[in-house]
């Protein structure tokens, strides 16, 4: 995109809804809330769930999810991008898939179910981003909307020994 195309969209005051720019080069810039996000004119490609083993790429994002095991000690970072669950309870592989209308999970620290759409909506994600987002599934359970809210399975405790940590890499290269 030129200088003047990220002008017209990058407000000198926080955006309400989506502004979009399109350089005719086979991507569009995105202005969503308070982020940039660059996506092909086309859309994303829509992908099929895939298994969950030690690391597995999202088609179409430029984001990996990884798995690794560990003791408790291993556990020295946990946030939006890196979560950890008692390994006791969460078995490989995982099923890690994309958003479908009506999924719901039980976020941490919560009782009741809440629908995701609720979640990405307060999450401020781009209603054109929903459809793609990857959902880490233990079964048909959804234990991590990645990068946004972990679920109130496996929680580590003071009885944990073994954790399985679960990280997002976002980039080209899936860092």
């Amino acid at each position: 995109l030129r200088t003047h195309d990220a002008l017209a969209i990058i407000p000198f005051r926080a955006a309400k809804g989506t502004k979009e720019v399109s350089s005719g080069r086979g991507e569009k810039l995105f202005m969503v809330y308070d982020r940039l996000v660059v996506e092909p004119s086309e859309g994303l490609p829509v992908w099929e769930p895939v298994m969950l083993r030690d690391e597995v790429r999202i088609p179409g994002l430029r984001w990996s999810i990884k798995v690794c095991s560990g003791v408790t000690r291993d556990v020295v970072y946990e946030g939006e991008d890196a979560v950890s669950f008692d390994a006791r309870f969460i078995s490989l592989p995982l099923e890690v898939r994309p958003w479908q209308e009506g999924d719901r999970m039980v976020p941490f620290g919560r009782s009741g179910a809440v629908k995701l759409k609720r979640i990405f909506t307060d999450r401020k994600v781009p209603s054109r981003m929903r459809r793609y987002w990857p959902l880490v599934c233990k079964g048909d359970e959804i234990i991590w909307i990645a990068g946004l809210v972990r679920s109130n399975a496996a929680p580590v405790t003071a009885k944990t020994r073994k954790v399985t940590i679960l990280t997002l890499l976002r980039g080209e290269d899936g860092q």
